[in-house]
């Protein structure tokens, strides 16, 4: 080869060589410029996403500060609402414990008047108890010049003519008598108008429990010393409820069957100044009060008082009083208009 053609073989060679280098150099040009491009665009895009976040955080942030905003307002709002609910029960509370302690004040002083009441209830009764014994004592006194004065009456019998039976008369004052003054004895029970009498008193006895009573009080008017048949008609009566018991009869039995127990009748003899008193006493709860012996004289005066009783007993609680006394002017077997008259 000669070294012109070499000279131009190695010149091309050289202009080859140099056009790969460049070719080689250009290619990795383009590849470390791709690679920045896409670095940049992967930071690019990794920025824009960062962006985002940081937009959405402070967005977040934004609502979450307006919930905290809402919420501190609610809150508030709570708080308002209860502090007002708050001073509502507490004025409520200051007013129900100044009414309690109005109250207490009202009950304190009821509780004393109670105790004034009970202080002087314990010395009436102190006294009721006292008067109730001294009465004891008298009627212990007037049975023992009871006794006497039958015993008198029957030794002085005989020199005594007997009165024929007759209506029950008009009783005589209380004053000491003499020995002629003392009558003779004196048989109730043989008296036409003691069995109508007796009649009587039995059946107010069984109406007085009929009205649903469960004790009954006989109750007899004192009558005066000279009052004959007052004084004999309430033994007498006495003694024929116990009889009446004891042969099972009226009011006690029915149709053989015991409707009322002997000691659910008690009895007692009072006087007409306290009348009154025994009336309110055993007329109340379950207790039914019969006047069953009444002397003529004290007649009116007793009527009164049990209307008077009778009148005010609903608003004091007690029941009412009946009588079933006997008197002269009671219409008694023969003594009607047409009584003892055949029909034609």
């Amino acid at each position: 080869m000669k070294s012109q053609e070499w000279q131009v073989f190695m010149d091309a060679h050289v202009q080859r060589m140099t056009k790969q280098e460049l070719e080689k150099k250009t290619g990795n040009t383009t590849k470390e410029a791709q690679s920045t491009l896409d670095t940049a665009e992967q930071i690019f895009r990794m920025q824009a996403e960062l962006d985002a976040e940081r937009a959405e955080k402070v967005s977040l942030q934004a609502q979450l500060a307006a919930e905290k905003a809402q919420s501190a307002a609610e809150k508030a709002r709570l708080a308002a609402e209860k502090i007002e609910e708050i001073g509502m029960w507490q004025a409520e509370l200051d007013t129900e414990r100044a009414e309690q302690v109005s109250m207490r004040t009202q009950l304190a002083s009821k509780e004393a008047q109670l105790a004034e009441v009970v202080e002087k209830i314990g010395k009436l009764q102190t006294d009721l108890d006292t008067e109730r014994a001294e009465k004891v004592s008298l009627q212990t006194q007037s049975a023992e010049k009871d006794e006497q004065l039958q015993e008198l009456q029957a030794n002085t019998a005989h020199a005594l003519p007997t009165p024929a039976p007759q209506q029950p008369a008009v009783s005589q004052p209380a004053f000491p008598v003499s020995a002629d003054q003392i009558p003779g004895f004196l048989h109730v029970r043989l008296e036409r108008w003691y069995g109508h009498y007796r009649h009587t008193a039995f059946s107010a006895i069984d109406n007085a429990f009929l009205t649903g009573c469960c004790k009954v009080m006989l109750v007899g008017v004192k009558p005066p010393l000279l009052a004959e048949r007052t004084n004999e008609e309430f033994p007498a009566l006495m003694q024929d409820l116990r009889d009446a018991y004891i042969e099972k009869k009226s009011p006690f039995w029915f149709a053989c069957q015991e409707i009322h127990n002997f000691s659910a009748i008690t009895t007692m003899q009072e006087s007409l100044d306290e009348l009154p008193a025994s009336l309110g006493y055993f007329s109340t709860g379950d207790r039914q009060v019969i006047i069953i012996s009444c002397p003529d004289d004290s007649f009116r005066q007793v009527r009164e008082t049990i209307l008077t009783h009778n009148k005010g007993a609903a608003a004091a609680g007690l029941n009412k009083v009946f009588t079933a006394w006997s008197t002269a002017g009671d219409v008694y077997s023969q003594q009607a208009r047409w009584d003892g008259m055949s029909s034609e």
